[in-house]
């Protein structure tokens, strides 16, 4: 049997850490984030149509990446919610210090369980939840 690999079915591009690019109009820029055991993860900076999103993807809060935020117009940032933190995702107890400006934009993913939260941030996302931020005024 022949193996067939990623390439067999996509036409691969690969990006550095740090790559910006450019696809329909929309403006991308790779961000490397902390993970666990010094494992790099990527978040992903979108502009488009003058609107700066941030999706954080997986791994911790990075304090370098805080005044980044405050320029965002929308955040999807994971949270984790366990009782005691693992130091592997963003806890909500490091998320609930930002500043309200910052969690005023912001949407939570990636959680174990609803738990109470400031009523500053935009909410839990569920499943099959549909966004926009030309849809929205986060402010």
């Amino acid at each position: 049997a022949e193996s067939a690999e990623f390439e067999t079915f996509f036409k691969c591009n690969y990006l550095h850490s740090t790559s910006k690019f450019t696809w329909n109009d929309i403006n991308f820029e790779i961000l490397e984030n902390s993970h666990v055991f010094n494992m790099k993860s990527y978040g992903l900076l979108i502009n488009h149509e003058n609107k700066t999103i941030y999706i954080s993807t997986d791994g911790l809060l990075s304090e370098s990446r805080i005044n980044m935020l405050k320029t965002c117009d929308l955040i999807l940032h994971d949270c984790e919610t366990l009782t005691i933190p693992s130091g592997v995702h963003a806890h909500i107890s490091d998320l609930e210090k930002l500043d309200d400006e910052i969690k005023r934009k912001m949407w939570l993913y990636h959680y174990q369980n609803k738990v109470d939260i400031s009523s500053t941030f935009l909410g839990f996302l569920s499943t099959g939840q549909v966004i926009s931020i030309w849809q929205q005024n986060p402010m």
